[in-house]
């Protein structure tokens, strides 16, 4: 059955009475250029599957290893927190874990939020780690705490309401431990004189301890405000391993023989770098100013320099080109000394 049936001739619709929208124009620069695909379709013959190369870097972004330097920092995180449940009704106490970026801070207060949350009841957050905007205001301080607790109106509300709401969530939730972890901005830090004050009367209040994560920049802000210093505990270790020193030496050496152990677990190299033998492990603490995070960048740029020349296994030239391409063109390192050592 056509959809005229049944119409009179009269009130049938006719084609010619019927304007159709003008179609727009083929925009050329919107276009894809023939030769631009033609050579992208043969770049894609000779280099490794994107899918290949991103599984390998995947897969060293989700290793996490045993540093025991890390492992005391989450130690002196769980000993703040014990303390601050057999103290609480008390003005509790903080710690400030203030080093450069890379050298383990907010992945040690991750596992041991995610070590706390394992055990935890339902419904409940043990350790809280909330992201510090560098805004520096008191509410903004609160409002990135209640976005930490999942809150649908974290904004909502006056300085002194959102305290009020903050403080109540953070008992309603279970909070033992709640950690902030200010944004990073070089040359900026987002603990203000406004939330140094503010983080005295949290404490003030003896509701839980707090943990301040952070890079050098926020030393002077928190030392300038002798209050709230003088309520904070040891820091943690974690800053960048010195090869002049024997036990930093063998740190550094031991983590970089246990990252080449677990590439070669994981599938991301079929044999192992080499990247823990005494020289290439020294040439290596110097292009990464021994923070530990900045060899992990360099292993990530190393994996598609292997996997596009055919090889499953990444070799220490690949590294030195790494170093290159990552290390010093982002300003970490002036000069290559795995050139040298490799000739």
């Amino acid at each position: 059955m056509t959809p005229e049936k049944g119409i009179p001739p009269e009130h049938r619709p006719q084609l010619s009475s019927i304007s159709l929208p003008d179609l727009p124009e083929k925009d050329e620069k919107s276009s894809i250029s023939p030769t631009i695909s033609a050579a992208f379709g043969k770049l894609s013959n000779v280099r490794a599957s994107v899918e290949t190369v991103v599984k390998k870097q995947a897969a060293l972004q989700r290793i996490v290893l045993p540093y025991p330097r890390m492992l005391e920092c989450m130690w002196a995180f769980e000993n703040m927190l014990q303390l601050g449940l057999e103290t609480k009704g008390q003005p509790q106490l903080g710690m400030r874990v203030f080093f450069e970026t890379g050298t383990g801070k907010t992945t040690s207060a991750r596992q041991h939020a995610l070590l706390k949350q394992a055990t935890a009841a339902t419904g409940t957050i043990p350790v809280l780690l909330a992201s510090l905007s560098t805004k520096g205001t008191a509410k903004q301080l609160y409002v990135s705490i209640m976005s930490a607790l999942g809150d649908g109106f974290a904004m909502a509300g006056t300085e002194t309401t959102l305290r009020l709401r903050t403080m109540k969530a953070l008992r309603e939730k279970g909070v033992q431990l709640l950690i902030l972890d200010e944004a990073h901005h070089p040359g900026r830090s987002g603990f203000s004189g406004d939330i140094t004050a503010e983080l005295k009367l949290m404490l003030d209040m003896g509701e839980l301890p707090i943990v301040l994560l952070g890079t050098d920049d926020a030393v002077p802000i928190i030392g300038a405000d002798k209050e709230l210093a003088g309520r904070l505990m040891a820091p943690c270790r974690l800053g960048s391993l010195d090869w002049a020193m024997e036990d930093e030496r063998r740190l550094w050496t031991e983590f970089l023989a246990s990252l080449d152990q677990e590439m070669v677990r994981e599938g991301i190299s079929r044999e192992l770098v080499g990247i823990a033998d005494h020289d290439v492990a020294e040439a290596l603490n110097t292009t990464c100013g021994g923070v530990i995070g900045r060899i992990m960048r360099i292993m990530l740029t190393a994996i598609p320099l292997a996997a596009n020349d055919g090889r499953d296994s990444i070799d220490l030239e690949d590294v030195a080109e790494a170093v290159d391409r990552w290390s010093i063109e982002h300003g970490f390192a002036t000069e290559n000394p795995l050139n040298v050592l490799l000739g």
